[in-house]
């Protein structure tokens, strides 16, 4: 697997698995709407990782992995004032309790209920990571924390939280209902130390929510083969028969990932199917995706961050509901890996059937950390045609942003939005708007 570090000192990145336009040519409409480190010493945070929320008013909430007033990253949100001018507010300050007893490191896309709660995960803080809910009261935000990870001997409940929270419906749009079992997965833990998926149910009114670790990874033969994947990334899709479907950076028969389901069998017991296992003769199908979607007729697409049609630039591919694997992109299939190189996040739909995502580093625009630029947005249209509609460090000392881990979130008018989570202003990192 891959291990790609951002440029700033000290930083290690978390993630594992992730790490033909000249500049100007686009007639895609960019902007950074907000630099982090705005702020003396970070206060506004710094280094986003995480994908947007956008909520029915067309405010975007989001995480910063780092900074805050305690360094322990923040939860923030921007709006739009009558003249267009976008504000920023802090809504909490992760580590503010002893120990960070309240999660530090968020790095997960939130999801939010009728009530406008906002829930997500950290990756580290208390034991081994928490979830969270955030509350709005008045002015203010009052969070609670719903789960703290790694509190059973060897961490068998998970560690490192490696994505944020699903529930059915989720990728159609809908909200939680705020009542029924949230789902996501940790990337360590277990009784391995490969992760585990599991669920989160409210307790009534208890603090704490009822955890139930629903699979543990590697744990499918007594020697470990990790066949049934290992160190879950990107996220997990809940269908309408309760059916989860993810990824694994690693494992399976060729240990470079896989694409699986688990089934409600009975009563707390769940049956995995694995859909894909990647890496053939060659890698052509990439290697370590990075999560999936899925459209209405029940397709799934993805991406890798390794290898590929050129054995190092990653895929963007599509697994159909009849079991066709399809790769739609090898990238760094340009000069310069000018079409972008290893994407860390999976795509997005459009109502019209596009796909639009990013890639952490290529595009062309070299940087003095010796990557092949900072990162590019791209569009797959339905006919197969990738464009770039926007490479990164295109300004002088990157300030348009630089390696995007996150993915983008698309409004109701059809507009971009992520983080990168380098360059800007001030060199921590920025969300963006575009507009195809």
């Amino acid at each position: 697997m891959l291990l790609k570090q951002t440029r700033r000192a000290g930083l290690v990145s978390l993630i594992i698995a992730l790490a033909a336009f000249p500049t100007g040519a686009y007639a895609a409409t960019f902007k950074v709407i907000h630099s982090f480190c705005a702020k003396a010493n970070c206060a506004d945070g710094s280094t986003p990782m995480s994908d947007v929320f956008i909520d029915s008013l067309g405010a975007i909430y989001g995480s910063a992995l780092t900074g805050g007033a305690h360094n322990g990253g923040v939860i923030y949100r921007l709006r739009q004032d009558a003249g267009g001018k976008w504000k920023y507010d802090t809504l909490y300050d992760f580590c503010a309790k002893t120990g960070c007893a309240d999660g530090s490191a968020p790095m997960s896309r939130l999801i939010a209920d009728a009530k406008g709660n906002l829930y997500g995960t950290t990756r580290a803080g208390a034991n081994g990571g928490t979830a969270f809910k955030l509350m709005p009261q008045g002015a203010n935000w009052n969070l609670k924390t719903i789960y703290r990870f790694c509190t059973k001997p060897g961490c068998r409940d998970g560690s490192q939280p490696s994505s944020g929270l699903s529930y059915p419906g989720a990728d159609e749009g809908a909200v939680y209902d705020g009542i029924s079992p949230l789902y996501g997965e940790t990337q360590f833990g277990g009784s391995v130390g490969q992760g585990v998926v599991y669920s989160l149910t409210p307790n009534g009114g208890k603090t704490l929510w009822r955890s139930r670790t629903i699979h543990t990874f590697c744990s499918e033969t007594e020697d470990c083969g990790l066949t049934d994947g290992s160190l879950p990334t990107g996220g997990l899709l809940v269908d309408d028969s309760g059916n989860l479907l993810g990824s694994t950076a690693g494992g399976g028969e060729n240990f470079s990932g896989v694409i699986f389901r688990f089934s409600p069998h009975r009563e707390d017991k769940w049956k995995e199917k694995i859909f894909y296992t990647f890496c053939p003769i060659g890698c052509a199908d990439g290697q370590s995706p990075t999560g999936i979607i899925r459209d209405d007729l029940g397709n799934l697409f993805g991406t890798t961050v390794g290898m590929g049609g050129h054995g190092k630039g990653g895929t963007l591919f599509k697994f159909a509901t009849d079991g066709t694997f399809t790769v739609l992109h090898d990238f760094c299939s340009d000069a310069d890996c000018a079409d972008g190189h290893q994407p860390g996040a999976p795509p997005r739909l459009d109502s019209s059937g596009n796909l639009y995502g990013t890639t952490a580093i290529g595009g062309g625009n070299d940087r003095d950390d010796g990557h092949l630029g900072g990162g590019v947005i791209y569009r797959l249209s339905t006919g197969g045609d990738l464009k770039v509609l926007h490479a990164f460090c295109a300004e002088q000392n990157c300030t348009d942003g630089a390696t995007p881990f996150a993915g983008v979130t698309i409004n109701s008018a059809g507009h971009l939005f992520g983080t990168t989570s380098d360059g800007g202003k001030f060199g921590s990192g920025v969300v963006y708007e575009l507009t195809p």
